[in-house]
């Protein structure tokens, strides 16, 4: 019976040291960030506040009142980037490459709003 539990508990150990990320010295960021600004394609006017939220890899946030927004600790890899925002179609940035300790620049993100203006 003890053989079988430690070659369970090497088993384990084993498994688990598979499962973590020598690629990396200690200390290493492994996280990065990405930086943008939402504004209207009609208007190019900023959008921001509680009314709109952007999510890039697993993180979110609400854009400030000049439609700037930053998102950090973001893993390292290739992310998407999905934005709502009450009155304007979704949007969503595919292929964004997040570098450790690095902010991605999205630059302006242009909304197109839902409704037209007359109708």
């Amino acid at each position: 019976m003890k053989n079988i539990a430690g070659a369970a508990g090497l088993a384990l150990l084993l498994g688990l040291a598979g499962c973590s990320n020598f690629n990396y010295p200690v200390g290493v960021q492994q996280f990065g960030s990405v930086t943008g600004t939402l504004i209207d394609t009609t208007t190019q006017q900023p959008i921001g506040g509680a009314g709109a939220n952007v999510q890039c890899g697993g993180q979110a946030t609400h854009p400030d009142q000049s439609g700037g927004f930053t998102i950090g600790g973001i893993a390292i890899g290739v992310v998407s980037c999905a934005i709502n925002a009450v009155g304007y179609q979704y949007a969503q940035i595919d292929n964004v490459t997040i570098t450790a300790g690095n902010t991605t620049q999205l630059g302006l993100v242009k909304l197109t709003p839902t409704l037209r203006a007359g109708g």
